[in-house]
């Protein structure tokens, strides 16, 4: 019984003294956190035309609809908008029951929602204008946006480590260390939201047509970095 005691203790100190001489082999770090950001201007405009058609039936209503959806791209398309960044984003076709029958259908109605990208920010109350004037209903949202986001996010990303290791390096100097590497780094970003024209009704009729100017778009980027240092 003594020996196994005496076994188990020595395994004991040798477990203890392993963690010792590794907890001496640990290297010192410094966590720092560091946040940078860029400020663009908008450079692409994305609308929700959406058209609404009504119909005896589900071809007339579709059939109708199909018509204004051409009459509309053709406008817009002639007032500024981008050919190739023309499509569809949603469409549905349903049955409108009786209120008091609801087996009895009284007509079909066809939604159309279709995006427009408009890369001539100056032309967007253009298109606007042109949408409804060719017989959209409304305009379900305009969007801003950045069309180069990615290198935008990148020089934030860029601006917030730089920011992170200048406030290591006074750190450092202040705790009498030095910085001699980086043993890990995170990075995350977001965006202001961009500028929404929700549920938009215009005049096409007005003498002024309808101006919608964006807001700049702003990408901040937080980097947390572990540095190693002696």
């Amino acid at each position: 019984m003594k020996k196994t005691v005496i076994a188990l203790m020595a395994a004991g100190l040798i477990f203890t003294g392993g963690l010792a001489a590794q907890a001496e082999d640990a290297p010192r770090t410094l966590t720092v956190s560091g946040t940078g950001s860029v400020t663009a201007a908008a450079d692409t405009a994305t609308l929700y035309v959406v058209i609404e058609s009504r119909g005896a039936t589900a071809a007339e209503a579709a059939r109708d609809n199909a018509d204004t959806a051409a009459r509309v791209r053709n406008a817009v398309i002639a007032a500024g908008a981008s050919d190739e960044g023309f499509s569809t984003a949603n469409y549905t076709l349903w049955p409108e029951y009786d209120v008091k029958d609801q087996q009895t259908i009284r007509a079909y109605s066809a939604q159309n929602s279709m995006k427009v990208v408009v890369k001539d920010l100056a032309r967007t109350g253009q298109v606007t204008d042109a949408a409804i004037a060719a017989g959209a209903d409304r305009i379900g949202s305009v969007v801003f946006s950045l069309e180069n986001e990615e290198t935008c996010r990148a020089a934030a990303i860029r601006s917030a480590a730089a920011s992170a290791r200048k406030e290591a390096d006074a750190i450092a100097a202040g705790l009498g260390c030095t910085i001699t590497g980086v043993l890990s780094s995170t990075a995350s970003t977001t965006r202001t939201a961009p500028y929404r024209a929700l549920m938009y009704n215009g005049d096409a009729t007005a003498e002024t047509g309808t101006e919608l100017t964006p807001e700049k778009q702003e990408i901040t980027a937080n980097v947390t970095v572990v540095y190693e240092i002696a």
